[in-house]
């Protein structure tokens, strides 16, 4: 049996300038999408050819460097995922 692993790395281009924001418990969080081109593979079975994936920064360090990037720059990403619905 394998050790399960949440780990991923995009790399792709900031789609907006990050928005901050202030949850209800106080903490703050900068999100911002990453906008990912599909493989060549994906691209033959879909239409769609990038996806836009949402990404937030939750710890001051992360959260001081995301809120400098701008729309249009490329950037790599890497984290765990977690999903909410």
């Amino acid at each position: 049996m394998t050790d399960d692993n949440n780990r991923v790395h995009l790399a792709g281009r900031v789609s907006a300038d990050p928005e901050t924001r202030v949850l209800p418990s106080g903490d703050e969080v900068v999100s911002f999408r990453l906008i990912v081109r599909r493989s060549a593979a994906a691209r033959r079975r879909s239409k769609q050819v990038v996806d836009t994936i949402e990404c937030s920064a939750w710890s001051a360090t992360m959260r001081r460097a995301v809120s400098r990037l701008e729309a249009g720059v490329e950037v790599e990403v890497t984290g765990e995922l977690r999903r909410r619905f």
